[in-house]
């Protein structure tokens, strides 16, 4: 199979590095050096490899022919890099609502168009057959007041451009300029193009076999290739389009609050959510359980909207951990007015986990949370939450 064009030897590969293995979902399970879908899919990772601009070691796994083991310098990459290297990923406009018109699609293109000194912007071109869904997507942004058309990476927000710069763009020459990434403290120059390119080759020539990551522990080496680290690539390297004022958040809280409350926060590729875990609740009273995280919602409110927390998760247990009794439900982000509501206030909507520690039957546990339920419909800091 040809050599990238940054491809290395594992031992040339400069500096501390990191070691992750991607499977093939191939139904095959004899795949050989013949199989002409698997080397076609290797190729086309290896060109997203070279994209990155910084050298790499790719090799099988002995022990399995459908599994690709890739070294990458740690400093260099990217957690957004490492989890869609191999996948089917799609780069997608979206209005980010759940409550707005379906009006999604890919782009005919996306390239890297270079600006004063190092800066450069995102140049997203649509398929003509899309120009009038492009035009609807414009206008629904602006119908529901916003100003800036947002970029996504699957599920995962990566940039932004202006609306009002997304027009006059549109009716020159049919794109979209996106100038500004997800995360503030980055900026679309040298230190960023490495990500920029990678987003345009997997635009360019989409994986037919994808490689996805898998969850076994990532290797970790340091300068002279001793092993450092070994455990689940979700600790390092970190997310860069993460927005930083979200950590600031996440510090400040938990260094206010007692040891009866935990906060938790996921940020991976596809779910981002905040999730609150209050502790020794008395789950009987509802008013009593939800007084806690009402007080907490009061005080950071400004904090908790504007899309900085898509998805909120409330834990309430009748224990000192999480292995006994809890009752918990969730808020999702509206975007179109930056708050968190109720998506679906249905008898789903609360979840009793281990129910048997709190009350003695099934029935018992489907009367308390009718409880619940009415104390949030009638409640008046409930009702703002609750679908129209």
């Amino acid at each position: 199979m040809f050599p990238g064009k940054n491809q290395y030897n594992p031992e040339e590969i400069p500096s501390r590095t990191i070691t992750v293995k991607y499977s093939s979902l191939s139904d095959s399970n004899d795949i050989t050096g013949y199989d002409v879908s698997f080397i076609g899919s290797v190729m086309v990772l290896k060109n997203r490899l070279d994209s990155l601009n910084i050298p790499y070691a790719v090799g099988t796994d002995p022990y399995d022919k459908k599994n690709v083991i890739v070294r990458f310098p740690l400093d260099l990459i990217w957690k957004e890099e490492l989890m869609n290297i191999g996948e089917s990923a799609v780069i997608i406009l979206h209005i980010g609502s759940k409550y707005a018109p379906d009006i999604t699609f890919t782009p005919e293109k996306l390239t890297v168009k270079e600006g004063a000194g190092q800066t450069f912007s995102l140049e997203f071109t649509a398929n003509s057959y899309d120009f009038r869904k492009y035009l609807e997507l414009l206008q629904t942004i602006e119908r529901q007041g916003g100003q800036e058309v947002c970029l996504y990476l699957g599920q995962e927000l990566i940039a932004f451009s202006s609306l009002e710069s997304a027009y006059e763009s549109v009716d020159q020459n049919g794109s979209i300029s996106f100038t500004r990434w997800s995360n503030p403290t980055l900026k679309m120059d040298g230190s960023t193009i490495h990500f920029a390119n990678f987003l345009a080759a997997i635009c360019e020539q989409n994986i037919k076999q994808h490689f996805y990551m898998q969850e076994s522990p990532a290797e970790i080496r340091d300068e002279n290739g001793k092993i450092i680290y070994f455990d689940y690539v979700d600790i390092m390297p970190e997310c860069k389009l993460e927005n930083p004022v979200v950590s600031e958040m996440l510090a400040a809280w938990r260094t206010e609050f007692n040891d009866n409350f935990h906060i938790d926060y996921t940020n991976d590729i596809s779910h981002r959510f905040l999730a609150l875990r209050f502790y020794h609740t008395d789950l009987y009273t509802p008013e009593t359980a939800l007084q806690e995280f009402e007080t907490f919602f009061q005080n950071y409110s400004a904090d908790l909207s504007g899309g900085a927390f898509p998805s909120l998760v409330l834990y309430l247990y009748a224990g000192e951990n999480s292995d006994g009794g809890a009752i918990s439900l969730d808020l999702q982000m509206d975007f179109e007015t930056g708050s968190l509501r109720i998506n679906d206030f249905s008898d789903d909507w609360f979840l009793f986990y281990n129910y048997r520690d709190v009350v003695r039957s099934p029935e018992e546990r489907d009367n308390l949370l009718q409880e619940y339920k009415q104390y949030v419909r009638e409640s008046s800091f409930w009702q703002p939450f609750l679908p129209k």
